[in-house]
């Protein structure tokens, strides 16, 4: 992954309420090259106060369904308050229902529970290169919505794989 951030390594969150997720995610991610995780998460709200205190991450990954703050939920506030970071969804949630609300929240690709886990690589390598990855939407979807997560970002191109 050395080819993404040559100078720093990728600063990455891990937010899910499933605590032995979230501590395999990270330990597997801290196994990347040129990758970190700097914050875990229980839900949202915990994320926030943690970024209130070490706001400099730049990549989010990020469950859906949570108790308290739900990923949706916390996917619009760092839109809004942290503009730069980048967000991966982590769920077993890919109906088009699901995928709209990921793109309109300002999400930037998703990483579907169950699949291998080098789909991670592939996910990190995409996001952070300034494009969408969103490999469970059909060709007939498009990222509506997004769009004002693209204007205080880098320009996103779609990609499907």
């Amino acid at each position: 992954m050395s080819d993404v951030h040559t100078n720093s390594p990728i600063r990455i969150a891990v937010v899910d309420d499933d605590i032995s997720v979230r501590e395999l995610v990270s330990n597997y991610i801290n196994t990347l090259d040129n990758c970190k995780v700097m914050i875990q998460a229980g839900d949202g709200k915990e994320l926030l106060d943690k970024l209130f205190v070490k706001p400099e991450i730049n990549l989010l990954i990020l469950d859906i369904r949570m108790d308290g703050m739900n990923g949706y939920e916390t996917a619009h506030n760092i839109r809004k308050d942290y503009p730069a970071i980048r967000i991966l969804f982590y769920t077993m949630c890919n109906t088009e229902l699901a995928l709209s609300q990921m793109a309109a929240s300002g999400g930037h690709g998703l990483i579907k529970k169950g699949k291998s886990i080098d789909q991670f690589v592939t996910a990190i390598k995409t996001v952070m290169s300034g494009y969408y990855f969103f490999p469970e939407m059909t060709s007939k979807m498009t990222i509506q919505g997004a769009g004002y997560s693209v204007k205080k970002n880098q320009p996103c191109k779609s990609i499907v794989n």
